[in-house]
């Protein structure tokens, strides 16, 4: 027996909706979720290619949906004909999208209108005043209905709720599950493993109603600035998901947060650390984040006793840099510097070189955006040599070595 994935909302679908690509009634109300007036037409597209029944009534009226043959350029296309109107949509509308994606769409507009209600059966029974969709069941979407949570949160109860954003803790980690106004809108990453999902108001969507893993992490981190419990910051670093861009220094609450997280024993670590110490049950955090816990006092450098004598705290020595640095080496010389140059990571954004009688340590970021020339004025600047001084006797030096 035929089994139906049924979709009901309250008031009457007109024949536009279907027909006319790209006209959204909802496109500005950001309490709805549909915006693109095209996913009635992607739903019906996906269906009719893969030979799925699909059965639509506005009130009693049954919607008939056929298609008919026409040919384009020479290629044979199925054209979309609805109640006798044929659209100007085939049935290749939309070929990148999977079962799951076609009901969230059909799904979607049920839950722009009052009393949405879904269900599976064998019946079709339409309905005076009301919508109603019958969607044949297939192994595709037993599996949607199977795991109807992890497509929508709707029957899911969050742990946490911050402006309208819930983050739901599960049991076991698992691969990560984001919502959009309660819809997933990314598609299911397993290497992106995590102990929580998350269902946000709003992050940016492209016509697929999928997101990136860019403005993932950049609504995590954005959040994360402004969050009141400490235990919601501590579960999405504990996960590591991404090097998050945290500016505690800027954002009080973030601060607070942090220091109440270490105040409670909680470890941190960073990429750089970890390359010389495995730190157990470390949260990972950058290297701009742990300078400020090294600048305010909460925290100290593990790499203290493994580091030369000397090395400021907050700079962590990379042992694998292999850059030529003999040019820098060779015009200090003429200036009758003699020092050692150390590459490494200062622990906070803003200092890049560090000048001290014997030794000059420079972040191995400064290679990446600039040339050695600038590096050894950076060096003379903050050696506290005469500017001008210094640029004549420079030009004789670059010339000279090159």
């Amino acid at each position: 027996m035929k089994k139906y994935f049924q979709i009901k909302n309250d008031g009457l679908l007109v024949i536009e909706d279907l027909i006319l690509m790209g006209s959204s009634t909802k496109r500005n109300n950001s309490s709805t979720i549909g915006q693109y007036g095209t996913g009635w037409k992607y739903g019906i597209a996906f269906a009719l290619r893969n030979n799925i029944e699909i059965f639509i009534y506005s009130g009693l009226k049954k919607i008939e949906i056929t298609t008919v043959t026409k040919y384009h350029r020479g290629f044979k296309r199925e054209l979309i004909v609805i109640d006798g109107v044929e659209t100007n949509m085939t049935t290749e509308l939309g070929m990148e999208w999977t079962g799951w994606m076609a009901m969230r769409e059909i799904i979607s507009n049920a839950m722009d209108e009052p009393g949405y209600e879904f269900s599976i059966d064998g019946s079709i029974l339409p309905e005076e005043n009301k919508t109603v969709v019958f969607v044949q069941m297939c192994d595709e979407l037993n599996d949607f209905a199977e795991n109807f949570d992890n497509y929508f949160s709707m029957n899911r109860v969050p742990d946490y709720v911050h402006n309208g954003i819930k983050i739901f803790q599960k049991k076991e980690a698992s691969p990560i599950v984001v919502y959009r106004k309660g819809i997933r809108c990314y598609d299911i990453d397993k290497t992106l493993i995590s102990t929580f999902d998350i269902d946000f108001l709003e992050i940016s969507i492209d016509e697929n109603r999928l997101t990136t893993l860019t403005r993932i992490r950049n609504a995590l981190a954005h959040l994360i600035h402004y969050l009141d419990s400490h235990e919601i910051v501590l579960i999405i670093l504990a996960n590591n998901l991404f090097e998050l861009n945290l500016y505690p220094d800027t954002y009080p609450k973030l601060s607070d947060n942090f220091k109440r997280l270490i105040d409670e024993g909680i470890v941190f670590t960073t990429d750089l650390i970890e390359k010389f110490i495995s730190i157990p049950a470390s949260v990972r955090v950058s290297t701009d984040v742990f300078g400020y816990f090294l600048q305010k006092g909460w925290v100290e450098n593990p790499l203290h006793l493994l580091q030369p004598k000397g090395t400021p705290l907050n700079f962590i020595i990379d042992k694998d840099f292999n850059q030529d640095c003999s040019f820098i080496h060779d015009v200090l010389s003429y200036f009758n510097i003699t020092v050692s140059l150390v590459v490494g990571e200062f622990h906070n954004y803003y200092e890049e070189i560090r000048v001290t009688e014997e030794t000059v340590y420079i972040a191995k970021s400064i290679f990446k955006y600039q040339n050695k020339e600038k590096i050894v004025y950076k060096i003379l600047e903050m050696a506290q040599r005469n500017f001008f001084e210094t640029q004549f006797k420079m030009r004789n030096v670059f010339n000279e070595l090159n």
